[in-house]
């Protein structure tokens, strides 16, 4: 199962303009806006952010089982580009279902993270 199927199994599509929302619509079918340029039948919506969560949640089960916390962690650094801003909050909430402290964030980012891109020269 992908996010793509999900949507497509509830009926939504991606519109982020009037012509791809015209183009991609079906007639005597109530539409709303499912947030992030997500448009869903009114009908379909409830069900499809119940399947939507269900995916993300098994989705961070599975990277925690193929990924230590150290490695979730250094990946998401790297994601946001850490070493030049040095604010860990994107990824602080980027990791928010992962159950891994804003503490751990931080130690992992001034201990392993930024000797990383030190030794590297990745600035």
């Amino acid at each position: 199962m992908s996010i793509d199927n999900i949507v497509k199994q509830h009926g939504a599509f991606w519109a982020f303009s009037n012509e791809q929302f015209n183009e991609q619509k079906q007639e005597g079918v109530e539409y709303c806006n499912a947030g992030l340029g997500l448009v869903c039948p009114i009908d379909n919506v409830k069900q499809l952010k119940i399947d939507w969560e269900l995916f993300a949640k098994q989705t961070i089960e599975n990277d925690k089982k193929e990924n230590t916390t150290e490695e979730i962690i250094m990946r998401e650094l790297s994601n946001y580009e850490t070493q030049i801003s040095r604010d860990i909050d994107d990824t602080v909430n980027a990791l928010n279902g992962y159950d891994i402290s804003r503490d751990e964030v931080h130690r992992i980012f001034k201990e392993v993270y930024m000797p990383h891109c030190i030794e590297h020269d990745l600035f």
